[in-house]
């Protein structure tokens, strides 16, 4: 995680966007987008190094478009899940990983808190509609709109991994959020997430190298 090595964080995330926009600019690359997170909205309130690397990531889009005349666009994605994600070590990920290999599932505070997840597949075709479109703007949401808890997940995990995962509550660690508000969805929601969570679920017990 980013407050556990701040330096790669940087690197990652800071000195690669960089990276793009120093090219894009030398390269007149006509539009740019960089990706970033909901986190950053409450940087102030909780300020984790990765919502610290996303905000200077989205500073520093915002002054090459006004110093260099630039047309970048942030993209602020809610929480994605889905195939194909084996380097990320986000809250569902982990979760089915360590369900797979017979690991402890840990969850920050005591997982009331709310988080809005989306499926990448959604994600993807939300991103392909915006670069797509002819209408232009700084920042463009990408989410579901739906929030569900930590537990909520958890107990889908259960489900449908067909088995009563061990888990550890530990404490949130510094800077990150411990609580976004009550669960917000309707059932087609909920459904649909259960689907999502179990296709997920199938990639990473056929891919994943135990």
């Amino acid at each position: 995680m980013c407050h556990e090595n701040p330096e790669k964080a940087f690197i990652n995330n800071v000195y690669i966007t960089f990276n793009i926009l120093r090219l894009s600019k030398h390269l007149k690359i006509k539009k740019t987008f960089i990706a970033s997170s909901f986190a950053v909205d409450q940087f102030y309130k909780y300020p984790s190094i990765y919502s610290c690397t996303k905000k200077i990531c989205e500073d520093f889009a915002y002054s090459y478009n006004q110093n260099f005349k630039k047309n970048t666009s942030i993209l602020k994605f809610s929480n994605v899940f889905g195939p194909y994600s084996l380097h990320k070590i986000s809250a569902v990920h982990n979760f089915i990983r360590n369900s797979i290999v017979g690991k402890s599932l840990k969850i920050h505070g005591n997982g009331k808190q709310t988080r809005d997840f989306i499926f990448v597949g959604d994600l993807i075709k939300k991103i392909f509609k915006i670069v797509n479109t002819s209408k232009s703007s700084f920042k463009y949401s990408i989410n579901t709109g739906k929030k569900i808890s930590i537990n909520r997940v958890l107990n889908f995990i259960d489900i449908i991994s067909q088995k009563s995962n061990k888990k550890i509550y530990i404490s949130t660690p510094p800077g990150y959020v411990s609580n976004r508000g009550k669960e917000d969805y309707n059932n087609k929601f909920l459904k649909e997430f259960e689907f999502f969570l179990k296709k997920t679920f199938i990639w990473y017990k056929d891919n994943l190298n135990i």
